[in-house]
């Protein structure tokens, strides 16, 4: 795809541009709390949409996205849809809704691989950017953390005796 300008994107009517919507496997989801960044001081909903047809790909890129191609943290092409938290604005205020088949808001962290469908708008601001505004979980799979090394057993190791119902101060 040619590179996709501000008159290409002035194209499409503002109903047009604040009613997107694309289908694909849900990656590095940040959508029930933001992701911070220090190094700006921001707080950004973002979910990583990998696109597992033709189709999809097709019309992502005739909303104006650059496709990412598939890497080591997500397995096929993709676009990352986001939305910033405004100053002036509170996380709650932006938000974006999370909702099963049903539409029955969920509240549990959704796992890579999770089929979702997303609704967003577009705006041009030095190029394309998104709003995320709601989720939908179709094909649900779990959020399940890794831990880490300080969550492991380590056989061999220390282990407390007695009982740790006494007082330190006594």
């Amino acid at each position: 795809m040619t590179d996709f300008t501000e008159a290409d994107f002035n194209k499409f009517s503002e109903k047009d541009r604040m009613n997107r919507t694309l289908e694909g496997l849900a990656y590095w989801s940040f959508v029930q709390s933001p992701k911070h960044s220090d190094k700006y001081n921001t707080d950004t909903f973002t979910l990583t949409l990998n696109l597992d047809s033709p189709e999809q790909i097709a019309k992502a890129e005739s909303y104006g996205h650059k496709i990412k191609p598939a890497d080591k943290y997500n397995p096929l092409p993709h676009v990352e849809i986001m939305r910033k938290v405004r100053p002036g604005k509170t996380v709650d205020e932006v938000r974006p809704e999370v909702v099963d088949s049903v539409q029955t808001p969920v509240k549990d962290l959704i796992g890579n691989g999770s089929r979702v469908m997303v609704k967003y708008g577009t705006y041009w601001f030095d190029g394309l950017r998104t709003n995320l505004f709601k989720v939908k979980i179709i094909d649900f799979v779990p959020f399940v953390s890794k831990g880490s090394a300080i969550d492991r057993v380590e056989e061999g190791g220390y282990q407390a005796t007695g009982s740790t119902s006494e007082k330190f101060d006594s």
